[in-house]
């Protein structure tokens, strides 16, 4: 449809998520946690890196 969409890398949408918890169903963001800290590609270097920028 020619619209531009961003995409993030995982880190930075569980950052996005953690800074407007209150916006976010709660379901939505427990099952966000869960899969990303169950996931064996996670990247807790740059997790942290974005947590601190934020």
């Amino acid at each position: 449809m020619g619209n531009v969409v961003r995409g993030y890398n995982a880190e930075r949408c569980i950052c996005d998520m953690l800074r407007s918890k209150n916006r976010v169903d709660i379901e939505c963001y427990t099952a966000a946690l869960k899969l990303y800290f169950s996931r064996k590609e996670k990247n807790l270097n740059r997790l942290a890196e974005y947590a601190t920028k934020i």
